[in-house]
């Protein structure tokens, strides 16, 4: 308890900061620790902790660096993330199909994200195997970045269950349609088409820019 007050004192004097743009880095980090600390993000998602579930695997290109529930919240250079990575997800219904989602949380208190990536009707015995070649991409993986005025940056992957599959043809989003929106608004909008249920399971990292960045840690 004691440590748990020292911790809480922390968070609410860099709170005090948060002008300034390394005290938002600061921020997220102490966010996503007080989630696991009190147990929120265990089994559930919230905007600043995706580290839930214990089945999604995550290998980047070029490196084959992984990311996993093993090492959540893990810190890679941002070049392992200019190609599209290759996503398993084993705790699926082979009959059953799936959303997968990359995330950028730009604020927790709106709900707002970037999407980065988005893929539906993805079955999941090829979920399971990490073939995405058969689903059907509603917006094409875009490339990680770190902001200027940023240390490290933080992304989110989760998975939906779908209820029947997403209706063809659709329109895959604008450029300018997957900046600033609430992701899971558009999520409830898409259910007169199919229903998503979750998000099941997901993964929290960091890209940063620094050279020395370690691998998957």
């Amino acid at each position: 308890m004691k440590m748990y007050r020292k911790f809480c004192a922390l968070f609410l004097a860099v709170k005090c900061w948060e002008v300034h743009s390394w005290a938002h880095d600061v921020i997220s980090s102490l966010e996503a620790e007080m989630s696991i600390l009190v147990k929120k993000g265990s089994e559930n998602y919230s905007p600043t902790n995706a580290c839930f579930g214990m089945d999604l695997q995550v290998i980047t290109k070029p490196s084959k660096e992984s990311l996993s529930s093993l090492n959540c919240n893990a810190t890679f250079h941002v070049t392992e993330w200019a190609r599209e990575p290759k996503v398993y997800f084993t705790d699926t219904n082979t009959e059953e199909l799936y959303m997968l989602a990359l995330l950028d949380p730009v604020s927790s208190v709106r709900r707002e994200y970037n999407l980065m990536w988005l893929v539906a009707n993805i079955e999941g015995s090829e979920f399971a195997e990490g073939d995405l070649s058969e689903a059907d991409v509603l917006l094409p993986y875009h490339p990680l970045i770190v902001t200027e005025d940023s240390y490290r940056h933080r992304y989110q992957l989760i998975v939906f269950q779908q209820e029947a599959p997403y209706p063809l043809p659709f329109s895959p989003l604008l450029e300018s349609e997957r900046l600033n929106i609430p992701f899971f608004g558009y999520i409830r909008s898409l259910s007169e088409m199919t229903r998503f249920i979750g998000p099941q399971s997901g993964v929290q990292f960091y890209v940063t820019r620094t050279p020395d960045a370690q691998k998957g840690n």
